[in-house]
């Protein structure tokens, strides 16, 4: 065999030992001798020109070089002067045991599960330096005597608060029986996200379909505003409007968004405006919407023609529906409990004659009357069922009228005296379903409507911000006596 240069890789001791030399070729002779044939040791040539060698081998890498950061001294040679590539293994372990590693700095975790005073604010910071006086348990203790959605907004604030009260707040909001927490602590984020909307049935802020663009329909159940999971097995939020139309909270929230913080982030309160035809009665029904010093008033107008002298099953099949023995027209949930369909009676009872002709009044006897020719257009109402009526147990107020208007679908006889019967009611803030004037609306809720609606009625304010002029009627209590008297609902038909 002839000669065969080798290039091996090789350090020298220096005071910087990271720093890497260069490379230096290494000439070898390798000759035909009985030793080397009987030995895998590759001898190590005596021009060596450093004492150190490290990671040594027959066809060394590149990933190996880089590898190599340490300087080993092979102090054990072998008495035969030969290195096997176990010792190379060997001295690799033992510099990577010795080699000095850079000291990092630890920090407490981000999220902390438990209360901690690991965190110390900046020196600059005044308020930070006196929330540091007091000890993680005090912060704590401070923290029970509030509410979980108060405790949760305490750990919120600032990165110290948030290491001295722990997960603790936020896991006790998570649970299931503090969903209504979990809301009043998500309300103040309303304003930060625009396109997307605060579900009461999840407690979280589900997208908007279409922001901007969300339409008030009969089928709202099959066609929500947002993406919840749940609107289809779940009974969502929402106020009965009249015989087979529903208001949705979500509607009531996108108005009063947009009204608190800008249009983005919902509806004009012109949108909800709607005027429809019930498709199982004669009864018209148009609704009106306006913002009042913070709360969304409505004003819902049902439009029947009645005839004179109805019986009593007949008037029942006017003003009830046969499917779930409700009003036709708006009314509270507290409709039962007062005079309001007693009323709607008695102002039947007032609807005039219409006039006969000559030749029907022959037709029946031989006697004219002039009196008879004329129809009263103006009907008036008696001073049980004139007045306006207030509702006790929410802020809601009836009206009931006689108009004399056009039936455009009777081409025979078009004019007709028809039974008006309008409602007026406050449906809150807006902020969460369990706001006292919603909630009273629907049931769930305890309110007394003479107590804090004392200046001026619904109906007064309503109409003077709409035709800056309103009904001049007193206001009664649509209860018995003005109090409730809880009757059954087959005591009122």
């Amino acid at each position: 065999m002839g000669l065969r240069r080798l290039s091996l890789p090789f350090f020298n001791r220096t005071d910087n030992v990271k720093k890497l030399q260069k490379k230096q070729p290494i000439d070898e002779e390798v000759t035909d001798s009985p030793s080397s044939t009987k030995t895998d040791h590759a001898p190590v040539s005596q021009s060596l020109r450093a004492k150190s060698v490290g990671n040594i081998s027959d066809k060394p890498s590149t990933a190996n070089q880089d590898r190599l950061q340490g300087v080993s001294n092979f102090d054990h040679l072998r008495d035969d002067g030969f290195i096997t590539h176990q010792d190379l293994e060997r001295e690799a372990r033992r510099d990577a045991a010795l080699r000095p590693t850079k000291v990092i700095k630890q920090y407490p975790p981000l999220f902390p599960d438990f209360p901690t005073d690991s965190f110390v604010a900046a020196p600059d910071s005044e308020g930070l330096r006196l929330i540091n006086k007091l000890r993680a348990d005090l912060w704590c203790h401070i923290a029970n005597m509030a509410t979980l959605a108060s405790a949760a907004s305490l750990a919120l604030s600032c990165k110290t608060l948030r290491y001295k009260l722990g997960a603790r707040p936020w896991d006790d909001l998570n649970a299931p029986e503090n969903k209504l927490e979990k809301v009043d602590f998500l309300l103040p984020f309303d304003e930060h996200y625009q396109h997307h909307l605060l579900c009461f049935l999840c407690a979280i802020y589900h997208p908007r379909k279409a922001p901007g663009k969300e339409k008030l329909i009969a089928q709202h159940v099959s066609r929500p505003v947002v993406n919840c999971p749940n609107a289809r097995h779940l009974p969502l939020p929402r106020m009965r409007l009249t015989h087979g139309r529903e208001l949705p909270f979500a509607f009531v929230q996108l108005v009063m968004r947009a009204y608190r913080h800008s249009p983005d982030h919902g509806l004009s309160v012109n949108d909800l405006a709607r005027r429809w035809d019930c498709k199982d009665s004669d009864w018209s029904h148009r609704t009106r919407f306006m913002i009042y010093e913070g709360h969304l008033l409505m004003r819902t107008t049902s439009t029947t023609y009645a005839r004179r002298r109805l019986q009593p099953s007949e008037q029942r099949l006017l003003l009830y529906s046969r499917s779930d023995y409700a009003p036709y027209f708006s009314v509270c949930e507290h409709w039962h409990n007062g005079d309001l369909l007693k009323l709607c009676k008695c102002a039947l009872s007032h609807v005039p004659e219409e006039g006969q002709g000559v030749w029907s009044q022959l037709r029946d006897r031989p006697q004219i009357s002039m009196e008879k020719t004329k129809t009263n257009y103006f009907p008036k109402l008696c001073d049980e069922c004139k007045p306006l009526r207030r509702c006790p147990e929410c802020p809601s107020e009836y009206l009931l009228e006689l108009r004399f208007m056009e039936d455009k679908k009777d081409r025979v006889s078009p004019f007709k005296h028809a039974l008006v019967v309008s409602r007026w009611c406050d449906l809150g803030d807006g902020r969460s379903p369990s706001s006292p004037e919603w909630a009273s609306c629907v049931g769930k809720a305890d309110y007394d409507s003479f107590a804090r609606v004392t200046n001026s009625t619904l109906c007064s304010t309503f109409e003077n911000a709409m035709s800056n002029g309103a009904p001049g009627q007193r206001a009664l209590s649509l209860a018995t006596k003005g109090r409730p008297t809880y009757r059954l609902r087959e005591d009122v038909y």
